[in-house]
């Protein structure tokens, strides 16, 4: 699989010089259709594999189209080069980005602590600190993503609403946000979504529309109702304010554990692990950032290998949160140049974590939000001799869902 990268505008790229791609921009009007060279044939590129519009916050657009196989008539698969392409989604998210969204949403949050737990460190053979963002706002650290973007939002915009597509956290923390805001919202969920998660997206007055069973039914769902209803769209982790928001949750660990040696982070879309990860190596570059993804669902993971991204068709899981079918282009990139590696663990381990967590850190904490802490157990990540930076990334869990595991905590 090759990424084909053109910008909705050519002459931003005057100096580079144009292949002989196989596949061009039919015109500036509709961004989604291209024309190949070769016969004339005008193709739908939202019928290829998928496509992403990237806002930079100048207001320049990437268009991006995942094609089966190399383009015709080009070697390197990417124009503009693949370089160029990463320096702008580079500059999309940068460490100053983060202070600055720390600045914006501190007083609105929750500080969460960072606890060194000897239940942890004694197995691990070295000093394991929790970040618990599971007692955040909201149950998760997706209140900081929604909060950065709905306060930099334009009022009039959002006074005429604003949309989601989630598997559940996303939702209910753009829902909260929105609300101290007064701005109408509605959240596109699965089919099977948490009803924890739906009844408390709800409580924060948001209207609930279930619809599909993967993360691209959402997207396309909530892209079309926010086209047509005249809302902002606000992406789960592919956008640089959410990012950036996210990415105060490394601030934090570096303020509360400066020589800290490696955090490890759960990864679903990418976005909380690239706002960490240019977070920390922008002051402790030495530090590693790992992450973890479930066994069936390691799209990022094949994304790095592979080099470029890889959709997974049916991702599963236990963990509802960490589901996404690819991840992020700028989750993807970033992640590309500051994660150190990307480790998977089973439905079995994962099941491990939630239950050690509350036997011994009297902490409830979700299947995503509890991957870090699998890896650790499990081994998938060493902890001997290092100070280890856990995030637990979320805890709404149904009391119904913990009674079934507790009966079988090998989650089968």
């Amino acid at each position: 699989m090759e990424v084909f990268c053109c910008s909705l505008d050519p002459r931003k790229y005057d100096h580079v010089p144009l292949p002989d791609l196989g596949f061009a921009p039919v015109n500036g009007s509709d961004p989604h259709q291209f024309a190949s060279r070769a016969d004339d044939r005008v193709i739908d590129a939202t019928a290829v594999l998928g496509w992403d519009i990237l806002e930079a916050y100048g207001g320049e657009a990437v268009q991006v189209v995942l094609i089966d196989g190399p383009c015709p008539g080009q070697d390197t698969g990417c124009w503009p080069p693949k370089e160029i392409i990463e320096q702008e989604v580079e500059s999309m998210v940068t460490a100053d980005d983060i202070r600055q969204a720390r600045a914006r949403i501190a007083g609105r949050l929750h500080r969460t602590v960072l606890d060194l737990s000897s239940s942890f460190s004694r197995p691990a053979g070295g000093q394991v600190y929790l970040k618990p963002e599971s007692l955040q706002k909201t149950g998760s650290f997706k209140i900081r993503g929604a909060t950065n973007y709905i306060l930099q939002l334009d009022p009039e915009r959002g006074r005429r609403g604003v949309i989601a597509a989630s598997s559940g956290n996303h939702g209910q923390a753009v829902a909260c946000a929105a609300s101290w805001m007064g701005y109408p919202c509605a959240v596109v969920v699965p089919e099977a979504a948490s009803p924890v998660k739906v009844e408390a997206a709800r409580a924060y007055g948001a209207e609930v529309i279930r619809h599909g069973h993967t993360s691209r039914q959402r997207l396309e769902l909530a892209e079309r109702l926010a086209e047509e209803r005249g809302l902002a769209f606000i992406h789960a982790f592919d956008d640089p304010r959410v990012i950036a928001g996210q990415g105060t949750v490394g601030l934090e660990i570096l303020e509360d554990l400066p020589d800290v040696d490696q955090v490890v982070v759960p990864v679903g879309g990418g976005g909380l692990i690239a706002g960490v990860a240019v977070a920390i190596k922008a002051q402790r570059p030495q530090a590693q950032v790992i992450g973890v993804e479930p066994e069936g669902a390691n799209a990022l993971q094949r994304s790095l290998k592979a080099g470029a991204i890889v959709c997974v068709d049916q991702p599963t899981s236990i963990a509802d949160g960490l589901l996404p079918s690819r991840p992020g282009l700028l989750p993807f990139v970033l992640a590309g140049t500051h994660v150190d590696d990307i480790v998977v663990v089973s439905d079995e381990e994962l099941c491990r974590a939630v239950i050690a967590l509350l036997e011994r850190a009297r902490l409830v904490v979700e299947p995503s939000g509890a991957a870090g802490v699998a890896a650790i157990l499990s081994g998938k990540v060493s902890g001997r001799d290092r100070r280890t930076a856990v995030v637990l990334s979320g805890g709404n869990l149904s009391l119904d869902f913990l009674s079934r595991l507790l009966a079988k905590p090998d989650g089968k």
